[in-house]
């Protein structure tokens, strides 16, 4: 199936009070985005798109130098470094679509950190979450 942010949004990061969700484009579509910033003004983006797309921002990724091994939601993803305070991962095609997740305004280990704390949702926790951020 379709990796929707349903199935991918921080529920953790963004209940603890440190992110907040401040917009989301494409929900239930194969293609879209979630953006989320923290009190220092980081900006956070998750992007989800379609499986066909993976090669080619990957080949421009890689532009940036070598990659390096991250896990993302379980599974092995490439880590790239666009500056000391702006970072990025690519998580492999799962389905349909595969994830990028990218953090301006942290550290490489804030970054590995925020990757980490990413987890699964139900639709319903989603739909609430959402709403509560007033995106819903």
């Amino acid at each position: 199936g379709d990796v929707l942010p349903t199935k991918v949004v921080t529920y953790d990061a963004l209940t603890a009070g440190a992110w907040v969700l401040t917009d989301v484009d494409g929900a239930g579509t194969s293609l879209g985005e979630l953006q989320l910033n923290n009190a220092d003004g980081a900006e956070a983006t998750i992007n989800w798109r379609r499986a066909t797309q993976y090669d080619s921002y990957v080949e421009d990724r890689s532009d940036l130098g070598k990659d390096r091994p991250l896990s993302v939601l379980g599974r092995d993803g490439r880590m790239w470094t666009y500056s000391a305070h702006d970072h990025t991962v690519i998580r492999p095609v799962d389905g349909t679509a595969f994830l990028e997740v990218r953090v301006d305004g942290v550290d490489e280990k804030t970054f590995e950190s925020f990757v980490a704390s990413l987890g699964t949702v139900t639709p319903e926790k989603w739909a609430a979450t959402a709403t509560a951020a007033g995106l819903g």
